[in-house]
């Protein structure tokens, strides 16, 4: 990792919330190298691990591990859902029409359709000549909720768990999504909000992913 520290020697003693933050540190670096540069080196690594097993805290770390593997998993699911509702928003001539003009009743008219959208329904998005407003509209309110969803997931995961999984740039990265989906028209906040039953259903949803990475061999020794 670097000549100036010893981790081997550092890590003994190391408490559980450290030892988890070098990790997650190590798993970023290795994401965003496509696995050509890790910040530990194997013998870091391998000392974090054994004397992670020798003060009875593996189980601790395998658990904050899985969870941040789902974490990061949904964040870059966030970051889909904001390219594409950026992207949508963005034609302009279309939203102007669709925020100031768009009459009451045909918000209503549509309210059941974007309260249960299905994100695998808008795969595939026509061409932008094909779009009518009220198209462009509705694809703008799915994502600004399952932008929301996720965003809810994660926020989810860290307070169950009393843990920051992310780093700055990931955190600024949500709360840059966040103040984007403020500048949708306030008239529309009841369409892309989450109310209790969408926050159960995303509660559910974020347990079963933590479930299902536990089953996954992540090579966690390195």
């Amino acid at each position: 990792m670097t000549e100036n520290l010893n981790l081997k020697k550092l890590a003994v003693g190391m408490s559980l919330e450290d030892k988890a933050k070098l990790c997650f540190a190590d798993r970023l670096k290795r994401a965003e190298s496509n696995d050509r540069e890790w910040l530990l080196t194997g013998q870091e690594r391998e000392a974090i691990y054994s004397d992670a097993g020798k003060n009875n805290q593996m189980k601790g770390l395998n658990k904050l591990i899985e969870k941040y593997n789902v974490v990061v998993f949904l964040w870059a699911d966030a970051g889909e859902d904001f390219r594409t509702f950026s992207l949508m928003k963005g034609v302009q001539s279309y939203t102007d029409f669709i925020f100031e003009s768009l009459p009451d009743e045909a918000l209503d008219a549509i309210k059941e359709s974007v309260l249960r959208f299905e994100k695998t329904a808008l795969l595939e998005i026509p061409n932008q000549n094909g779009i009518s407003p009220m198209e462009l509209y509705l694809i703008i309110i799915r994502y600004a909720k399952s932008l929301n969803m996720t965003i809810y997931k994660i926020e989810y995961i860290e307070t169950s768990t009393d843990f920051n999984f992310l780093s700055d740039e990931m955190r600024s990265d949500l709360n840059k999504y966040k103040e984007e989906l403020k500048t949708l028209d306030k008239s529309l906040e009841k369409y892309y909000q989450l109310n209790q039953e969408d926050k159960k259903e995303a509660e559910k949803e974020a347990d079963w992913m933590i479930e299902r990475f536990s089953r996954i061999n992540f090579n966690t020794s390195g």
